[in-house]
């Protein structure tokens, strides 16, 4: 069994004040990459040979980029930039796993196998300016974003998923068998957004 829980975070904080003569950047990347094998092998000169294989793959990740709403309702948070204002949230999945499994008998009794890859994949790729409608308390204040050149708030999320099993039942003198199945469960959660209330403006510059 792997689990797998990476956070990747960039942000502005609460209240912060940025001036740039150039471009912002707030960008949160991560890749993910997960190979696996499992197998199991079982053999036997008179009694029946059965070989059962399990492979459990857990990945709860959460990327997320943003400028956070002010706490102070006078006083938003400010980021103003010569160039373009980026927020960004890059998130990709590449997972490959492999489970191969052998039952072998010599004598009269049956050879038998069976393997199983269970992959559960549940993903959140955020980037945001302002105030999150997932906080359980909202601030006081808001988000202010001024570019000369535009501003670019994107969430992408890529996921590749390769999982594959292999049985197989081997007697001499008697029946064999082999099943296999491969389930995979894939939960993303991709949004980029301008909270409520906050002030963006972008002259094209």
């Amino acid at each position: 069994i792997d689990i797998f829980t990476p956070t990747t975070r960039a942000s502005i904080g609460a209240g912060a004040l940025v001036e740039a003569d150039g471009s912002v950047r707030v960008r949160a990347l991560d890749d993910t990459e997960i190979i696996s094998f499992a197998g199991a092998l079982a053999a036997s000169a008179e009694a029946a040979g059965i070989g059962i294989g399990l492979h459990v793959l857990v990945l709860v990740k959460d990327t997320e980029a943003w400028i956070a709403a002010s706490d102070d309702a006078l006083t938003p948070t400010t980021v103003t930039a010569g160039g373009n204002v980026t927020v960004e949230a890059d998130a990709s999945e590449d997972v490959f796993s492999l489970t191969i499994n052998a039952g072998v008998t010599a004598g009269d009794s049956p050879g038998g196998a069976g393997g199983a890859i269970v992959a559960v994949l549940d993903t959140d790729t955020r980037a945001f300016v302002g105030i999150d409608p997932e906080l359980e308390t909202a601030p006081l204040g808001n988000a202010l974003v001024e570019a000369d050149g535009s501003v670019h708030i994107a969430a992408d999320s890529t996921t590749k998923i390769d999982a594959a099993a292999g049985s197989l039942g081997v007697s001499l003198d008697d029946n064999s068998f082999g099943a296999s199945v491969a389930v995979v469960v894939d939960i993303d959660d991709t949004l980029a957004f301008v909270g409520e209330g906050a002030a963006i403006t972008a002259f094209g510059n």
